[in-house]
């Protein structure tokens, strides 16, 4: 096993054991293991498993942490793989540092990179844990307080500070200055004899620009992978810390940032380091890695809640009961009858009816159940307000959706996945009822409103079964792959596809498209998110298919994404684009059927 995973297995150890360490200031980098191919345990004793071996005599003990530590990766769905040896030596090494650990105070700051790990105590105490990589165990090497103090003469708050085979090197939190100390000969290969104390080590102290007197905070902490570049960012903001370590635009305004980089010498020792100090300001957020629509976003979600609370008041006079009465009653008026499916079925065809009659079938009969539901409850309800038959708790959850003008958690349940309140679901419900009577009516569409559907899914699969059944092509062995039109509105397009079929009611997030070029490009300040043009769906042979300069886009039904079970995730779409794909992957570009 890597050295690298025994260091993700340690930090992860540590964060348990020190209830001090919070998880935010785990670097990201220690989520980033994956499984191997293969499902069997490196570890058995790690693993709850049935094996007959592991009832044998010969079952090696559980560690003692064991318990705490599987429920904290299984929670997180994370992988728990790590060799017999690197266990025992990781072990002994917590152990053995836990008399270290125990004297110092709570963890301040905590760095993974490469094979270090390097901790910051509140005391002042600094701990850089690496692997040995001739041993292969676990060493330390500590600087205190003390040691800065009467040998080095430091008496001013650490910002930052990193070690290697050179030297140390010292970022302050007044940012005026960087300290270099810099070992008379590289020590390559660190033992349990070393001692800085009693190291030769030459200062050179580099000035910094002078930068604003607000409290800087410290964001990303990058070393290269052969450490020879450090490079340190900062912001002078105190909120807005990215998780992924990037910088944001906190105040919504103007923010200042720096960057500090520092290139180490490889052959001449007595080369100086090379140091490169950088300070900008900037008021767009995609300079620093950030969508100029992000801050937007956040300054959204900020006030929901707020917003939430604000119900509305001026009902003219009338009393809750009163308000839920008119409203339920506006609702029933609204709700359109039920549909006979039977009729549909044989209009349709009856026993050769087409795999996309069975979808709308489907859809009339999940149609019916909500209609249903919200005609008895929204009745009784009424009743209920009245006195004829007591407020049951799923009566009184309606009564108090309605008042706020939210979706009630019985019709949720019945409805497709939404983040839509009452009033916009309402005219969501109404047009996905104009959508399966013009169906009905008229036959299938010209252009498929995709978000009007339960499952957008099971018609794409039904797409290409009738588009498979009438070229004799086999199903396993077919697939679809979309084009963006030049229509935008579904009343441009006059006639159906001859193979296929046009969708639309999709939404690009994170990102633009160009219509005149046809094809994604960045995202225009302030908007959140952009109806794309009508699309074409195409069924096609798999073999057959072979696209260039796209984007696999996923699509979801609603901006709360897909979740770990890959529930949301409707299916991919391509998207033309003339930059690199990893560029939209990194942007988080998503296409979504309903907005919020």
């Amino acid at each position: 096993m890597s050295s690298e995973c025994s260091l993700l297995c340690s930090l992860q150890l540590w964060t348990l054991k020190y209830a001090g360490l919070h998880e935010r200031d785990i670097s990201i980098h220690s989520y980033q293991q994956k499984p191997p191919s293969t499902k069997q345990s490196i570890l058995p004793f790690i693993h709850n498993t049935s094996s007959s071996s592991l009832t044998s005599d010969k079952t090696p003990k559980k560690a003692t942490y064991y318990d705490e530590y599987n429920d904290y990766f299984t929670s997180r769905s994370l992988p728990f793989h790590i060799s017999n040896k690197i266990f025992h030596n990781l072990r002994d090494k917590l152990n053995e540092l836990d008399n270290l650990l125990s004297t110092l105070k709570l963890i301040r700051t905590i760095w993974l990179r490469i094979d270090t790990i390097f901790l910051a105590f509140s005391n002042g105490t600094f701990v850089f844990i690496y692997i040995d990589k001739i041993s292969r165990t676990l060493k330390n090497i500590s600087i205190d307080k003390t040691t800065l103090e009467k040998k080095f003469h430091i008496t001013t708050t650490i910002s930052d500070i990193y070690f290697n085979s050179y030297g140390f090197y010292i970022l302050y939190e007044t940012l005026s200055k960087i300290d270099i100390f810099r070992f008379n000969k590289p020590i390559h290969t660190f033992d349990s004899k070393f001692n800085l104390s009693n190291e030769s080590i030459r200062l050179r102290t580099e000035e910094l620009p002078p930068y604003s007197n607000t409290i800087p905070v410290r964001r990303w902490f990058d070393v290269n992978h052969d450490h020879r570049t450090i490079t340190i960012w900062w912001s002078m903001l105190n909120e807005g810390i990215s998780t992924s370590g990037h910088l944001i635009d906190g105040d919504k305004k103007k923010s200042r940032f720096n960057c500090l980089s520092i290139m180490f010498p490889v052959g001449n020792q007595d080369e100086k380091e090379t140091i490169h100090s950088i300070q900008t300001e900037t008021s767009n957020p995609y300079y620093c890695s950030a969508t100029p629509s992000g801050l937007t976003t956040i300054e959204m979600n900020e006030h929901v809640d707020e917003k939430k609370k604000i119900i509305g008041e001026a009902t003219g006079g009338m009393s809750r009961d009163e308000y839920i009465d008119n409203t339920a009653a506006d609702i029933l008026k609204r709700i359109p009858p039920q549909y006979d499916t039977s009729k549909v079925w044989k209009k349709f065809g009856g026993e050769n009816i087409s795999p996309t009659s069975v979808v709308l079938l489907q859809e009339l009969d999940r149609f019916n159940n909500l209609t249903i539901t919200m005609s008895k409850s929204l009745t009784t309800l009424r009743r209920a307000l009245k006195g004829e038959v007591g407020m049951s708790n799923e009566l009184d959850d309606l009564s108090r959706a309605l008042y706020n003008g939210q979706l009630p958690p019985m019709w949720r349940r019945l409805t497709p996945a939404t983040k839509k309140n009452l009033a916009n679901w309402m005219d969501h419900f109404l047009r996905r009822n104009q959508l399966y009577s013009g169906w009905i009516n008229d036959g299938e569409p010209n252009v498929v409103w995709l978000s009007g559907l339960h499952i957008p899914e099971s018609y794409l699969t039904a797409l290409v079964q009738a588009t498979c059944r009438k070229n004799g092509w086999p199903l396993d062995k077919s697939t679809l792959y979309t084009q963006v039109t030049q229509w935008e509105t579904l009343e441009d397009v006059n006639e159906r596809a001859h193979q296929g079929c046009f969708v639309t009611g999709l939404y690009l997030e994170g990102a633009s498209w160009d219509i005149q070029r046809s094809c994604l490009t960045r995202q225009k300040p302030k908007v959140l998110i952009q109806e794309l043009p009508v699309m074409k769906v195409i069924p096609i042979e798999s073999h057959k298919l072979k696209l260039q300069n796209t984007f696999r886009c996923p699509v979801y039904v609603t901006s709360d994404r897909r979740n770990a079970m890959g529930v949301g995730l409707v299916f991919e779409a391509d998207l033309a684009t003339h930059e690199h794909i990893s560029k939209w992957v990194l942007q988080g570009v998503c296409l979504i059927l309903n907005t919020d």
